[in-house]
């Protein structure tokens, strides 16, 4: 609502349960009334109600359901192309915290060692997916049943990287109990 009165563009992932309201005024759960469509690429719904809020709604094939992008109407670019460009953001930042750097247990509160921490992840990170995808021409990351990949380039070249510098040999577990040394 605030992005909406504020007159600020928007491409919002919404849960797929989410119950929206139809023009005609006919409610029904999103990822029911987008998952019926079949082979879609993209679909969009104009002027629907979604938590007491008119927006429109985009949806794309993602795995065994729909994604599905609350949007504005002052979008210039479709929405779930620039959702997809927000989600590698949010990617990045995860991988600087929780699944990779800890960033946020760090203490610092100088603006300057701060910024020069952060070109230093941005280094690693990219090392660490460019030694990820070098991996995976060797030995590639295993395809889970909904066909995305297992881990990631950045998870898969961090990884490597960490058990390189504490041992000699790199054992890559694949979860199925199967271990493979890896020489580069």
């Amino acid at each position: 609502k605030y992005l909406q009165d504020n007159l600020i563009p928007y491409a919002i992932r919404i849960k797929g349960n989410f119950v929206i309201t139809l023009e005609n005024g006919k409610e029904v759960v999103a990822q029911d009334y987008f998952g019926k469509t079949g082979g879609y690429r993209t679909k969009r719904l104009k002027q629907v109600t979604v938590c007491g809020i008119k927006t429109n709604l985009a949806a794309a094939k993602k795995g065994n359901g729909p994604q599905i992008i609350a949007y504005s109407d002052g979008l210039k670019r479709s929405p779930v192309k620039l959702y997809k460009q927000r989600w590698t953001i949010e990617s990045a930042f995860k991988a600087l915290k929780s699944q990779g750097f800890n960033l946020e247990q760090t203490k610092m509160a100088c603006l300057k060692k701060l910024k020069k921490l952060f070109a230093i992840l941005a280094i690693a990170m990219t090392f660490a997916i460019k030694m990820g995808k070098k991996l995976d021409d060797k030995i590639p990351i295993k395809i889970k049943n909904n066909k995305r990949l297992g881990f990631s380039f950045f998870s898969y070249g961090k990884n490597y990287i960490i058990n390189t510098t504490k041992f000699k040999n790199f054992q890559l577990n694949q979860n199925d109990n199967t271990k493979t040394n890896i020489t580069i």
